[in-house]
């Protein structure tokens, strides 16, 4: 099997605000030779992942509804969604999907 599940903890150092326009995008760049296949954020904090190893990683999304993933090769990216803002000094949680080179 080549497939893992990664947790990233992200704290971002500067806002990111979508404004009407849903422009905004945070990317994830793995490895050259991993592949991203899924996604999700969720509230970065220690009562956040208790709650996602109790529920088999299947937690709800820390920012507002309405972002989108999108995937290419090994880059894993998150499109906000129109208006939605990540705040400097928040801390998301990103669990990826991940294929492992062979």
């Amino acid at each position: 099997d080549t497939g893992n599940i990664l947790l990233a903890r992200l704290r971002l150092g500067s806002a990111i605000h979508a404004g009407s326009s849903s422009l905004a995008s945070l990317t994830l760049q793995l490895p050259i030779g991993y592949t991203c296949e899924a996604a999700r954020i969720v509230a970065g904090d220690s009562r956040s992942l208790q709650l996602l190893a109790a529920e088999g990683m299947q937690g709800q999304n820390g920012l507002q509804a309405g972002g989108q993933w999108s995937f290419a090769s090994n880059d894993c990216v998150y499109h906000l969604a129109p208006n939605a803002a990540i705040y400097a000094g928040s801390s998301v949680m990103a669990i990826l999907s991940v294929r492992n080179p062979e």
